[in-house]
């Protein structure tokens, strides 16, 4: 893990590109769920709880449970989902209620690309089988074109 948290003007500049509302994100966090959202905001790739609890241990978060308490908190201000197939994190825009969001990640360098979907979009996926969709989670594989040079993913 090469993330270094002693590097305010790249946390802010991370926080700045995914936050889109009036209020400051760095307001409402609590000083372990800033550090997770830092380090998810710095890192290229999603990372697990464990890596987490590693790249963050040199700041006082030892614990499993402090990591899981942080990401469960951010998960609920919606700065931060879970990409369940890779049972990893990453720092997100806020979404509004209507929005579903898409993550296509790299199957080679991990990069991941989210993607929203306004209600209208999601409407037309579901639309010829006639179901309407309470919650959506799209998580798409390929090959990233920016960073791999061989595939239509893009980077994060």
């Amino acid at each position: 893990m090469g993330i270094q948290l002693d590097a305010p003007a790249k946390a802010e500049g991370c926080v700045e590109r995914i936050t889109s509302h009036d209020e400051p994100l760095a307001g409402r966090l609590k000083r372990n769920e800033q550090l997770v959202y830092d380090a998810l905001c710095q890192s290229p790739t999603p990372l697990k709880a464990y890596d987490l609890l590693e790249t963050l241990q040199d700041h006082g978060l030892r614990a499993p449970m402090t990591i899981y308490r942080a990401l469960e908190a951010l998960i609920a201000k919606d700065c931060v989902k879970k990409i369940e197939s890779l049972n990893a994190f990453v720092a997100v825009r806020p979404s509004r209620p209507a929005q579903a969001r898409a993550f296509l990640i790299c199957k080679e360098c991990m990069q991941a690309r989210e993607i929203t979907l306004d209600a209208r979009q999601v409407a037309d996926l579901f639309s010829p089988i006639r179901v309407s969709a309470d919650e959506v989670r799209i998580e798409a594989f390929g090959d990233c074109h920016d960073v791999c040079g061989n595939g239509v993913v893009g980077s994060r």
